[in-house]
């Protein structure tokens, strides 16, 4: 597959692995032991590969990047040597080779295994979406990644001033995209922030179709038990099953991404905590019954990399899903059929 930009997309899922993983008659020895011997430092490696190859193709050296980062000046720094942990080096790194955001999204769901980013994150990746938009369109030597913290500033001073505790508008996260992607720089960022206050009323929805998911599957879980239990159960319920966290993320209209004020039964100036992890929402999809698919589904609609067989964790959870849904056929098929007839 080509992304956009002409690069490969390198496929970290790769078929030996997934059919191992699947298979029902393998165990999570034979799953540890094949991952270890045939995809020990796999995402590494091919990270190495591609930041390198790039490097070479710009001529551009390892302290060069460094550089332009803005870390002390070295010829094997460590995001040459091994995968960043942050997400913002793949972000910096990506601008200083010139790459688009496909290739830097894909970059953060592949190597640092974090989310891409949002355009609906207003105070955040929607300052790094038009600034790698901004550097890949200009093609010059000009550093439009230290231009973040200004930038960010003046987003902080908008958001502020437009605030007001109307509900926000539903809008699909791609059209918003597309009304934005052809925006252009500006050194006052007057284009930004104008389409932030034109815009505004469509930030204060996000992740609805993956929270929606979410939604459905404990709607599920809250009518099984009130069918079968004693008393009404709600989410609070749930706390010991749930950790707080995932009750808190999960309490709360779906569609709106700010809290709710418990004086006025506002949506408040503050945002709703969206777990920043991939292993969170994992845990969270497992928690609520999803099976591979969704779980996969879940993962892509939030912006991560679909469950990876090659990871040795992953792996094994994908083996766990698919033994327990051939051992309870029947609690699937609730499932399935309650997601297609939500009225049933």
């Amino acid at each position: 597959m080509i992304t956009q930009d002409g690069a490969e997309l390198i496929s970290i899922n790769t078929s030996a692995a997934e059919l191992l993983v699947r298979n029902p008659r393998a165990t999570l020895e034979d799953i540890d032991s094949f991952l270890k011997k045939n995809y020990r430092n796999y995402r590494q490696n091919k990270w190495k590969k591609e930041l390198r190859t790039l490097a070479a193709e710009k001529g551009i050296t390892a302290p060069d990047i460094c550089s332009y980062l803005g870390i002390p000046r070295s010829d094997t720094p460590r995001f040459w040597m091994r995968m960043p942990k942050h997400r913002e080096y793949y972000i910096g790194i990506g601008m200083c080779l010139g790459q688009s955001l496909d290739t830097i999204n894909r970059w953060l769901r592949q190597y640092c295994e974090s989310r891409q980013l949002y355009v609906k994150d207003m105070k955040s990746d929607l300052i790094w979406i038009y600034l790698i938009n901004a550097n890949y369109e200009d093609k010059s030597v000009h550093n439009y990644y230290i231009l973040y913290d200004k930038v960010s500033d003046e987003m902080d001073l908008a958001y502020t001033r437009l605030w007001n505790d109307n509900t926000g508008a539903l809008i699909d996260t791609d059209m918003l995209y597309d009304e934005f992607k052809y925006l252009n720089y500006d050194e006052e960022s007057l284009g930004l922030l104008r389409f932030v206050e034109e815009h505004f009323e469509y930030f204060k929805t996000a992740y609805a179709k993956p929270r929606k998911m979410l939604n459905d599957y404990l709607n599920i879980i809250l009518d099984g038990l009130n069918a079968v239990g004693k008393g009404h159960w709600t989410l609070n319920g749930l706390r010991g099953y749930l950790d707080d966290n995932m009750i808190n993320y999960l309490s709360g209209n779906y569609m709106y991404i700010n809290t709710k004020s418990h004086k006025e039964g506002k949506l408040s100036f503050h945002m709703k905590r969206i777990p920043k992890s991939k292993k969170a929402h994992i845990e969270l999809a497992v928690a609520l019954g999803m099976n591979v698919q969704d779980t996969n589904t879940y993962l892509e609609e939030m912006g991560y990399a679909p469950l990876d067989p090659t990871d040795a964790n992953e792996g094994r959870i994908i083996k766990l899903m698919v033994s327990w849904e051939m051992q309870h056929p029947e609690q699937r098929a609730l499932i399935e059929g309650k997601l297609s007839d939500p009225g049933s």
